[in-house]
């Protein structure tokens, strides 16, 4: 009878010193987009995983790769998860009035929804605009207080502008129905939180 016996495998963190330094994201396609100086108040150690950036205003998705600059092992980590704050997501609300029936579409990017009907369920709303390339899944979360319509901005396009958005409306009733951006959304300016792995 042999036995197998299972080799040990390591994992290796490189320190990374933050301070000024750059920042890389890359898509997986060979492209890369990066933010320079972000700090932070030390030299990590070598087995740290999560790392506070101050100063970083790039969105850093879940799942992407990550290089420092000025790692001189060209180290490449993977973001397990990530926190953001100093930002304020967008906020665009339909205002209905006092509509008792009728439909109104959604424009973004020269894209524009399906005709949507004045009472539609929230899942409606939000696979309408999910589906606008614009926008994308998981990038607007849709409650429905009331009424009215509350669109919040999130994911991908969370702690930024969201601008463009336009409606055209064919309600009966409610003269004063509106679609607005009652919150404006502001980019972070303070620190992203990322898990490595």
């Amino acid at each position: 009878m042999r036995f197998l016996k299972a080799k040990t495998r390591f994992a290796c963190y490189a320190p990374i010193d933050l301070k000024q330094a750059d920042f890389y994201v890359r898509d997986g396609w060979g492209g890369q987009s990066g933010v320079s100086s972000v700090t932070n108040t030390n030299e990590e150690p070598a087995d740290e995983t999560v790392v506070a950036l101050t100063g970083c205003n790039l969105v850093v998705p879940v799942g992407m790769s990550v290089h420092f600059g000025n790692d001189s092992t060209d180290t490449e980590y993977i973001v397990a998860s990530r926190t953001t704050s100093g930002g304020t997501n967008a906020i665009w609300t339909i205002f209905l009035d006092t509509a008792s029936s009728g439909d109104y579409t959604i424009t973004m990017g020269g894209q524009t929804t399906n005709t949507i009907d004045y009472a539609a369920s929230i899942a409606t709303v939000e696979l309408e605009l999910q589906a606008l390339d614009a926008i994308g899944f998981g990038d607007v979360t849709v409650t429905k207080p009331g009424a009215d319509y509350i669109l919040t901005f999130v994911g991908d396009m969370a702690n930024q502008p969201v601008t463009g958005l336009t409606w055209t409306p064919n309600l009966t009733a409610g003269p004063a129905a509106t679609f607005t951006n009652t919150t404006p959304g502001v980019a972070s300016t303070n620190t992203t939180t990322i898990t490595l792995t």
